[in-house]
């Protein structure tokens, strides 16, 4: 199985991107099963209703900012999306995260991505 992770800002609004992104994807590593992402507007959204409208299913991993607002509630959403990756390839599954335009908490998944030592490519 490959499953694609997608990160990116939440004012990113270039959908005809996300469509070259997959597009690359498809050609360059195959047809992805899955589609996981963060459920922020955005980048995320715009990810999963592409794998929708293409029949690709989608996980959504949303921020769980608990009754107080938690600042650490995306980089743990993060952190929780990278080991449910690292769960996946321990299965023997392919992960890859597309990475989009965005701001921090763009570059703290690629970071933990990174560090896990996970495949990732730039979205566009």
């Amino acid at each position: 199985m490959i499953v694609v992770f997608c990160t990116g800002g939440r004012y990113f609004s270039n959908a005809a991107s996300v469509a070259r992104a997959f597009e690359a994807f498809r050609r360059d590593v195959g047809v992805p099963d899955q589609v996981v992402h963060g459920s922020a507007p955005g980048a995320d959204t715009l990810c999963g209703s592409f794998a929708t409208h293409v029949g690709i299913p989608v996980v959504s991993m949303p921020v769980d900012w608990g009754a107080r607002g938690d600042k650490k509630a995306g980089p743990n959403r993060n952190r929780a999306m990278c080991a449910h990756a690292q769960d996946l390839v321990s299965q023997g599954h392919s992960v890859y995260l597309l990475v989009f335009e965005g701001g921090g908490g763009t570059a703290h998944m690629l970071r933990v991505w990174r560090e896990a030592g996970l495949p990732w490519r730039l979205g566009g």
